[in-house]
């Protein structure tokens, strides 16, 4: 190619193909290993005084490795861009590409906009077509812990807008079909899942304004599976956010969506339970919190609530839940907090000041005749059966402080519970 130093214009052909195997270990790259694959670009930069622009097109071929833990076999991307940069701005005409598997489809995605350098208008807008378990068998293998996926589809659209005063908007509808988990304990259903988001957020003069954020699920038998957030949250104050959210639904049941994750849980727990007990010999000992300690939560007037009708998990059936919490500087109100937990009452309060040394506090909990089986059947699947009877409680107590002659002088109340 040829550089121009006088006028700063430059025309400039690149032609690069490369070894992925040899290519990652000259980068110092550790994280990722490569037995195969091949990466080639081909582009087209040109420069005319601020002014830069890159046509061309990025190919990755069967690459065979891991990335992060993650396992490709023979993954091939291929990318098209034609990006411009001014001064102000820089402009995505298109940055569009392709995802296969063993030669096998894997669905596209396309990246359109302008990103603002300076106090002028940005936009960018994200399309998802048909991006499917050949494309994205690598990325979600991890969250399966060790099941299989059969079968996914991910479509949609994302738009983010920036104004020039800094006021901002998005908004997306994404939608996953067709996802099939092959479980080799056979635990899971065939039946294909679903999930849809619809998304209608912004924030001006630092105020969050969620006007739809809407969930749907695979309905099942038991509930329609939809639930919505809305509400707003005013930033404009440093440490006292305010505002209001609110999640409501009429009928939720996740029992498929847990049973397919549930193995990622138990391999966490797996993980952590293998931590020693113990701190090694000559270690500090931890620090105590201090007895005296006191917190001030960034928000004031800030109130969160959640309403469903009914709410199902295997053999867990709620009803009627409802709850808010209000938080207010260093005063934390949960009240009320109630359901109906397969046909036994549930009720909590609690009242929470932290500005008071140790937090001063005033709890309430009833419950009546909560049966232990579906708690235990739903958790410890694996040991069904083996837990019978209920649990009643009533409870009543306020103090300061947890530990130490605060609560000795201050815990009082009453409590009464019968297994």
């Amino acid at each position: 190619g040829t550089y121009d130093t006088v006028s700063n214009s430059a025309d400039l052909q690149v032609d690069l193909k490369t070894t992925l195997a040899r290519l990652l270990p000259l980068l110092g790259q550790t994280n990722m290993v490569a037995s195969a694959g091949t990466a080639e670009l081909k582009a087209h930069v040109t420069q005319t005084g601020q002014t830069q622009s890159v046509k061309g097109n990025l190919t990755l071929t069967n690459f065979t490795g891991n990335v992060s833990g993650n396992e490709f076999t023979e993954f091939a991307a291929a990318m098209a861009l034609d990006v411009d940069k001014t001064a102000e701005q820089v402009e995505i005409r298109k940055a569009a590409g392709t995802l296969t598997e063993n030669r096998k489809p894997g669905g596209s995605f396309d990246i359109s906009g302008s990103y603002s350098l300076a106090n002028t208008p940005s936009q960018l807008t994200v399309k998802l077509s048909n991006l499917n378990e050949n494309g994205l068998r690598p990325f979600l293998a991890p969250m399966l812990a060790g099941k299989k996926l059969v079968s996914v589809a991910v479509d949609g659209t994302a738009s983010a807008q920036r104004s020039a005063n800094g006021d901002s908007s998005v908004k997306a509808d994404l939608q996953v079909t067709n996802l099939v988990v092959n479980d080799p304990a056979h635990s899971l259903p065939a039946t294909p899942l679903e999930a849809r988001m619809k998304l209608d957020a912004s924030l001006a003069k630092e105020i969050a304004d969620v006007r739809q954020l809407q969930l749907t699920l695979t309905p099942t038998q038991r509930a329609k599976n939809q639930f919505s957030l809305q509400g707003r949250v005013d930033m404009s104050k440093t440490n006292a956010m305010q505002g209001n959210l609110t999640l409501s639904a009429d009928s939720l049941d996740l029992t498929s969506y847990y049973d397919l994750f549930e193995g990622t849980n138990q391999t966490a727990a797996a993980k952590n339970s293998k931590a020693p007990s113990s701190p090694p010999a000559g270690a500090s000992p931890p620090v105590q919190s201090v007895a005296g300690a006191t917190n001030q939560l960034p928000f004031k007037n800030f109130t969160l609530e959640a309403n469903v009708r009914e709410f199902y998990l295997r053999e867990i059936a709620a009803t009627n839940f409802q709850t808010t919490v209000k938080l207010d500087g260093s005063h934390v109100l949960l009240k009320p907090f109630q359901l109906t937990l397969n046909n036994s009452p549930l009720r909590a309060t609690a009242d929470v000041d932290l500005s008071v040394p140790g937090y001063k506090y005033a709890l309430t909990f009833n419950a009546t005749n909560v049966p232990f089986a579906p708690l235990w059947n739903t958790f410890n699947p694996e040991e069904k059966g083996q837990v019978g009877g209920t649990l009643s409680a009533n409870v009543d107590i306020s103090g300061v402080g947890t530990t130490g002659e605060s609560l000795q002088k201050s815990l009082k109340g009453t409590f009464a519970i019968g297994t």
